[in-house]
């Protein structure tokens, strides 16, 4: 079992792009932008305001902002626009 997924692992390692890898986990060496995904990740509807993170911080709405930009460069995270709303949900990949 334990060899199985070494395998998968390491097949879906060598298939990613080093430069995108590179930009995840320098995006989630962040503890904020890490409690940012576990906090996306926890949540039941998968999304969340800008309002709504920045609650769970001793920071301003303006850094939560920039850390929530960093994290959707990385493609760890994506905003959509709801009328005045912009929800940001994790991006969903498919496992291979």
């Amino acid at each position: 079992m334990t060899f199985n997924y070494f395998i998968e692992y390491y097949s879906a390692m060598t298939s990613a792009d080093p430069r995108q890898l590179d930009s995840v986990f320098s995006a989630l060496g962040d503890p904020v932008r890490l409690a940012i995904v576990e906090s996306l990740s926890a949540n039941v509807s998968g999304q969340a305001t800008v309002n709504d993170l920045a609650s769970l911080f001793p920071i301003s709405l303006q850094a939560v902002s920039r850390h929530i930009k960093v994290l959707e460069a990385a493609g760890v995270v994506a905003q959509e626009r709801d009328g005045r709303h912009r929800p940001v949900s994790l991006v969903q990949r498919n496992r291979r």
